[in-house]
């Protein structure tokens, strides 16, 4: 087994590695700054309208799946932040594919939950939809 790691790690040209690791750290920056510009965007908005005297206050608040969408972008933000630092300190050693597969696995744990999060803002729109 050491074997076959040692030789897909050798078969990568230096480039290539760098370019993959690269590309890398570039997405999870990404998925840091719009996890965390959503999540606060969602915890700070607020929208009050006043039709006729009749104040209408619309809060992302109000609603435990805009908060549980909220909070699994935060936490998606941070796990994202520190496999960002577990990332720069593998790119610099050796790469190995079970170091890989466990960043797949972490991100897709992430992506789940944030799934999870969108579906159940969704429910909440299509019974919204349903009572109307």
């Amino acid at each position: 087994m050491a074997d076959i790691e040692t030789k897909l790690s050798q078969n990568q040209p230096l480039k290539t590695q760098k370019m993959f690791i690269g590309a890398q750290i570039f997405l999870r920056i990404v998925v840091v700054a719009t996890s965390f510009a959503s999540a606060w965007l969602m915890l700070t908005n607020k929208q009050i309208i006043d039709i006729g005297g009749f104040v209408l206050d619309a809060n992302y608040k109000y609603s435990p799946e805009f908060k549980f969408l909220s909070y699994a972008n935060i936490v998606v933000g941070a796990f994202s932040f520190m496999s960002f630092l577990f990332l720069v300190l593998v790119g610099r050693r050796s790469s190995n594919p079970t170091q890989y597969f466990i960043l797949f696995l972490h991100d897709l744990a992430l992506m789940c939950l944030l799934i999870g999060g969108m579906c159940c803002c969704y429910c909440n729109r299509f019974l919204g939809e349903i009572r109307e």
